[in-house]
């Protein structure tokens, strides 16, 4: 996603991507119940709207595990069935 930001509008708009996913990661490891939960993905997936990107992920006792990263035009329900068939 960084390398399709920085050709298409920049590596100014990269490094401002690159730092709200950073600290939204960082606010979804230290509270993972701040996304919505989205049982039909699978047990304990959570998905967390980020502007136009929705964040799929599962957090347990010791990781954030990031399933997907989407953005709200793509269709999310077949991407995210993909990985939880």
């Amino acid at each position: 996603m960084a390398v399709f930001t920085e050709q298409r509008w920049g590596p100014d708009q990269r490094r401002k991507y690159r730092a709200l996913f950073a600290h939204a990661f960082a606010e979804l490891i230290s509270f993972s119940r701040l996304g919505q939960a989205r049982p039909e993905y699978g047990a304990g997936i959570r998905g967390y709207r980020l502007k136009q990107h929705v964040i799929i992920y599962e957090a347990t006792a010791t990781a954030l595990i990031v399933v997907r990263i989407l953005h709200t035009r793509r269709d999310i329900e077949a991407e995210v069935g993909e990985v939880f068939p």
